[in-house]
């Protein structure tokens, strides 16, 4: 009663101040993300007390280098970008209308012409209406990111001593399960905290290498914003199945109105090219293959995950439901064990029973008879 008592206060606690959990939860994940690459520098004979400042002077190294020259270079492309936006689309709108009224699509009737050409309008209308929106909230995030240099701050120093202490935090939060199920909470927490953590290290690589190779296949081409293109293709990629189609149709988009057609055509070959060194190459190796998942199960935890949590959603949602799946499998075994092929006689217990299997070959055992009362004793009988 006391333990139920103290935890439902220590969550009315953290839900009053959850405006200043973000830097926190931030640097919580990514001591569990680098946790394993500290653990091997340990086991080659670094101590953490080493390990841990190098990585974390590594980090201050990559935010100064992007403070520096990441950000205002890609936030000049992504405004670029979506300020010539409005020219794109008013082209696509006149190429489209043009194209309804010559060729094949003369013949149409008109009760299918005119309505596709005010769906084109429509459209046209609504991302001209959202452009200005999204320039505010860009301005806004990259605004916001620079002028709130105090919360970077923090959410250093905070990872910092995370990934100092993370197997201190790891053994005071055992200490709260009791002691007969410590065993089995470690073992489930260790392979949840594995699976988790390397999908999203993983996940995070991928994409960075993504974004880098559609800016190496953009800039050559000469395709304007080659930097704002691919870091959004890194941001999409994290969605599986529909970020690939999102980017190529986002590139393609931009090159036909910047670019002849011949060269529009070669960046799609490209870029169909890389999406496929990725998805049969290069992704399965780096994410280790599969979560344990399938497929189905995947598009219905990114769709649920989108419909509670929007865009973090989609990203969270493979590994939180292959950790859900580890939790199932472990709390109720029977659930997921295979059941037993219909050609099988008898072999192997039946799933929902704890019977015996029955012995289908041969006749039924006889009774072992009783030792005979003149035979020698083995040192096994009991002794009356």
């Amino acid at each position: 009663m006391t333990g139920a008592l103290l935890a439902a206060l220590g969550l009315l606690f953290l839900w009053n101040v959850r405006s200043i959990l973000p830097p926190f939860l931030i640097a919580f994940l990514v001591a569990i993300l680098m946790d394993p690459l500290i653990r091997k520098w340990e086991a080659k004979g670094w101590p953490r007390s080493r390990s841990v400042p190098l990585l974390f002077l590594l980090l201050i190294v990559i935010v100064i280098g992007a403070l520096s020259w990441g950000i205002p270079v890609l936030y000049k492309q992504v405004v670029d970008l979506i300020t010539n936006a409005p020219t794109y689309i008013e082209q696509a709108q006149a190429q489209s209308n043009e194209l309804l009224q010559s060729g094949p699509f003369r013949r149409l009737p008109l009760t299918v012409r005119e309505p596709l050409e005010r769906q084109i309008s429509h459209l046209a209308e609504r991302t001209l209406e959202w452009i200005p929106v999204a320039l505010t909230r860009v301005s806004g995030l990259f605004g916001s990111t620079l002028s709130h240099l105090l919360w970077l701050v923090i959410t250093l120093l905070a990872t910092f001593y995370c990934m100092l202490d993370l197997p201190k935090i790891e053994i005071a939060t055992l200490r709260l399960i009791p002691i007969r199920h410590r065993a089995r909470v470690q073992a489930l927490a260790t392979e949840v905290t594995g699976v988790f953590s390397s999908y999203l290290r993983g996940l995070l690589i991928v994409c960075a290498l993504y974004g880098v190779g559609v800016w190496l296949i953009l800039k050559p081409f000469g395709i304007p914003h080659p930097l704002a293109l691919g870091a959004l293709a890194g941001v999409f990629y994290m969605v599986p199945y529909l970020g690939a189609l999102v980017t190529t149709i986002i590139v393609g988009f931009v090159a036909f109105f910047s670019s002849t057609l011949a060269k529009t055509l070669a960046v799609l070959v490209v870029m169909t090219l890389l999406h496929q060194i990725f998805d049969y190459g290069i992704t399965p190796r780096i994410l280790g293959g599969q979560v344990g998942l399938h497929p189905l199960a995947s598009l219905f935890a990114m769709v649920a995950g989108a419909t509670l949590f929007g865009v973090v959603g989609i990203i969270l949602a493979v590994p939180v439901a292959a950790s859900l799946l580890i939790l199932l499998r472990n709390l109720y075994p029977r659930l997921l064990r295979p059941l037993p092929s219909p050609g099988s006689l008898s072999g192997e217990p039946s799933p929902f029973s704890d019977a015996p299997p029955l012995a289908v070959d041969g006749p039924p055992e006889e009774p072992s008879a009783a030792p005979s009362p003149d035979a020698p004793l083995t040192g096994t009988e009991n002794i009356e």
